[in-house]
């Protein structure tokens, strides 16, 4: 790394810049704290010049890098409150640690003194590659090889204090009592579903025999936080009553079980204290085998009858977080569910395993995995092949008739610089060329789209309005083209010379990076070539002309 340079802080930094990084997360203090995006601004402890700012992450995470540091040298950071509901708070005496192996934690503005361990900037604040492939292989994405077999698949996702409720398979969802979507504690994703321990549940429509798990193998999987109260929480429970067979996988303050009216009560149980923190819970039957596992670790097992049927449907429903019987906080789940997830016929874990580090996966369409380790959707028959090339053996080939790719999960840029930049080899410019897409409609201005227009000159567009180049590009004929934000402007640039510029300081919350194709407009497809397509979200690399690069860019 030591031949990166970041320019756009270069403007900013002239006296500083090192080895150094201060890192750490934003958080309203709360039990459990809530980690919040927050403006953080750091300065020179001596002078008090500004040295950097930027937003933190959704996840309140925040990373200052390439920082000088020194004995003497000190910083203070101050985080500021948007919504104007907290003072700005400020650390001082910070001393910058220096890139090693480590993980920095950290409270609200925290960064270690001068005489903390060392640490590396957590990965997802790696903004040197938030996108970066060769395009020199597509390779097949094993994905969840029981996703068919899943018939409950719920993120929990949605809007704070959403009231929306959504199925990754398709089944409706009925609401009952006040539970709702909350952002501030969540376990991956946008949100998590709460529900207040008084009756709140949700109801399973669709299918309900898919809960009819029969002797056959099943898996109940989830991640929990309980809330003191949680007496009887029920995870997931058929709707009769508890003598007309009913089946409960509970999950309550102070311990987890399975009650079957057909087998026993308990079949299993486990003591635990669920209001600490997130646990990943699951129960799991093969065969006679019945376990319990807490955090990959099996807890609990039972032997049971080969014949002994469990139907989580049984009285002519399925529900998540109540049982058919009891009110109030009796036998109602009070606390934060995520990623609840009911796979029929599959064993998922017969011993111990190490818990999901990420959202389960989610079958959105054909996936694949290219050189840098990016899980792609792939639109249509896109692939690499090595008919053309700029760098390497191979490049993304579009044909223009339905070819796209989509990055699944990136960052939003949010306020942030950033820079899209990569090389393009157009077969018909006049029919336009869409090399990136983020916008949620054709008029958003929480999206860009990067592209060539119909009249074959290079172009942003963003608030649906469209600012374009004054060269032609040629067909059959590969150029490098970078867009950059920095400093509130947009510019394009073709082969290092700035073709186009507009003001924006837009904050572009929208996830969904699309390459290849219009987002927002069918058969807008892109027929030619792209290949180094690199995305640098946080840094605006280039403030004026440059040389492009003559290699393909470094890993």
């Amino acid at each position: 790394m030591s031949n990166r340079i970041l320019p756009s802080y270069i403007t900013r930094d002239m006296i500083f810049g090192g080895d150094g990084y201060v890192a750490g997360t934003t958080k309203i203090d709360a039990a459990p704290d809530i980690p919040v995006a927050r403006k953080v601004r750091l300065f020179d402890g001596k002078t008090g010049q500004l040295v950097r700012e930027k937003w933190s992450g959704t996840d309140g995470a925040y990373s200052f890098d390439r920082l000088a540091r020194s004995a003497q040298q000190r910083y203070f950071a101050a985080s500021f409150d948007h919504t104007e509901a907290y003072n700005a708070v400020i650390a001082d005496r910070i001393a910058a640690d220096p890139f090693a192996a480590g993980d920095p934690s950290g409270i609200i503005l925290d960064a270690h003194d001068s005489g903390a361990a060392a640490g590396s900037p957590p990965a997802s604040l790696d903004y040197w590659k938030t996108l970066h492939a060769h395009f020199e292989s597509l390779t097949d994405d094993g994905g969840d090889p029981y996703w068919n077999s899943v018939v409950l698949a719920m993120h929990m996702d949605g809007a704070n204090d959403g009231t929306v409720f959504t199925d990754a398979k398709g089944r409706s969802i009925s609401r009952t009592g006040s539970p709702v979507t909350k952002t501030d504690v969540k376990k991956f994703g946008a949100a998590s579903g709460y529900f207040d321990g008084d009756n709140d549940y949700l109801g399973m429509g669709g299918t309900l025999t898919d809960f009819n798990f029969g002797t056959a193998p099943f898996t109940i999987d989830a991640w929990c936080y309980c809330q003191s109260g949680s007496v009887n929480g029920a995870l997931l429970s058929s709707s009769g009553l508890w003598s007309a067979g009913a089946n409960v996988f509970y999950v309550s303050d102070d311990h987890f079980r399975f009650a079957s009216f057909n087998i026993a009560n308990p079949v299993l149980i486990y003591s635990y204290d669920f209001t600490t923190q997130w646990n990943h819970v699951a129960l799991v039957r093969n065969g006679t085998s019945v376990k319990l596992f807490l955090n990959g670790n099996e807890v609990a097992s039972a032997t049971i009858s080969a014949a002994a049927a469990i139907d989580f449907s049984s009285g002519g429903g399925t529900r998540v977080a109540r049982t058919g019987w009891g009110l109030g906080p009796d036998e109602s789940y009070k606390g934060w569910i995520d990623d609840l997830r009911v796979t029929k016929g599959v064993a998922r874990y017969t011993a111990d395993f190490t818990p999901p580090d990420q959202a389960f996966y989610e079958y959105i369409g054909p996936r694949k995995i290219d050189d840098r380790g990016n899980i792609v959707v792939v639109g249509g028959g896109a692939d690499v092949g090595a008919a053309q090339f700029k760098f390497g053996a191979k490049s993304l080939v579009l044909d223009g008739t339905g070819d796209y790719l989509d990055w699944t999960s990136p960052a939003a840029f949010g306020v942030a610089p950033f820079t899209i930049e990569g090389w393009i080899r157009i077969s018909t410019p006049l029919s336009g060329f869409m090399i990136f897409d983020s916008r949620d409609t054709e008029t958003s201005a929480l999206g860009v789209a990067f592209h060539v227009t119909t009249a074959g000159k290079l172009a942003v567009k963003t608030n649906n309005v469209v600012t374009a180049g004054t060269t032609t590009l040629a067909a059959d004929t590969w150029y490098h083209v970078a867009l950059v934000r920095s400093l509130g402007t947009l510019r394009c640039y073709l082969e290092g010379a700035q073709e186009c510029s507009v003001a924006n300081t837009a904050n572009m919350t929208t996830t969904g990076w699309r390459i290849g194709h219009n987002f927002n407009a069918a058969g807008a497809y892109s027929a030619g070539y792209i290949d180094e397509l690199r995305i640098t979200n946080g840094v605006g690399r280039y403030a004026g002309a440059f040389t492009p690069a003559t290699e393909a860019f470094a890993d």
